[in-house]
């Protein structure tokens, strides 16, 4: 009879709050984590942030409540320049 694993219900956020601090651990030059809107979770992006690292999260026009929020929280936002500049390196 095969054993079931407490995991095989759980969904996949729910996973990697289980092994948030393992997966740190084991990688810790991990520095931005990606995902769909199944990872547009205030306790998961709470957690992402708590541990000094960042995240990019894609959002579809589907979710009107959640890119509803996103409008509300990032249209004030100041949309000038940065303060830093990139610059290519010069020869050898």
């Amino acid at each position: 009879m095969p054993t079931t694993s407490r995991y095989d219900k759980a969904t996949e956020p729910e996973v990697l709050k289980a092994h948030f601090h393992e997966l740190f651990e084991r990688y810790p030059g991990l520095k931005l984590l990606t995902g769909d809107a199944l990872f547009a979770q205030r306790p998961l992006a709470d957690l992402i942030v708590e541990a000094g690292r960042h995240y990019v999260l894609a959002v579809k026009d589907n979710q009107p409540d959640l890119v509803e929020a996103m409008h509300t929280a990032f249209d004030r936002v100041d949309r000038s320049a940065p303060d830093a500049r990139s610059a290519e390196k010069r020869g050898p």
